[in-house]
């Protein structure tokens, strides 16, 4: 896959702690040889569970000190627990990498102001966690619809080749009259 430029930040959404555990253990199994494809871990305020997804744990006192060495490409807290991606995000976007990583709902609106290109990859039980406004202001929305992790995951790989074309295009005439 040959990517010119500026990378894309595909956000896989999660409604829960227990989704990311099923999908980005199969990203990093099925995606981890492809060198145009970051898949950064994730740090986390919190101890090292029985999940198949590799993030690194620290204490509250720990992730304070990192934000504030400028160890982090972005933040955001979740359930009590305060999570970050490292800095290295930033460095393979511009290298023109596509980066994977899952992100809580509530973070989506501000990745979005974080990071220029991002596509949201959902599920059906996401999809309605996600705001209006983030869907209307990504680049793309791709359904992860799938019944298996796998199966998740090569629609993933699919899109990042630019062969499948993610959900329709949202327009304004099929959401509700928002508010001015």
């Amino acid at each position: 896959m040959e990517r010119g430029g500026r990378g894309v930040f595909y956000l896989v959404v999660e409604a829960n702690e227990g989704q990311s555990a099923a999908i980005m253990p199969a990203v990093r199994r099925k995606m981890r040889s492809d060198g145009c494809v970051s898949i950064p871990r994730r740090v986390i305020t919190h101890p090292i569970g029985s999940g198949d997804e590799l993030y690194q744990s620290v204490t509250p006192a720990q992730f304070q000190d990192l934000r504030r060495g400028g160890a982090f490409a972005f933040v955001w807290s979740c359930d009590g627990r305060n999570f970050a991606l490292p800095a290295s995000v930033r460095a393979d976007l511009e290298a023109g990498k596509a980066v994977v990583a899952a992100v809580a709902a509530s973070a989506v609106a501000e990745a979005l102001e974080c990071f220029e290109r991002v596509v949201l990859a959902v599920t059906p039980e996401t999809i309605d966690t996600v705001d209006v406004a983030s869907l209307l202001a990504c680049e793309d929305v791709l359904n992860l619809s799938s019944t298996s992790a796998d199966a998740a995951v090569d629609a993933l790989k699919v899109h990042l080749q630019g062969a499948m074309p993610a959900l329709p295009p949202v327009t304004t005439r099929y959401l509700p009259q928002l508010p001015a």
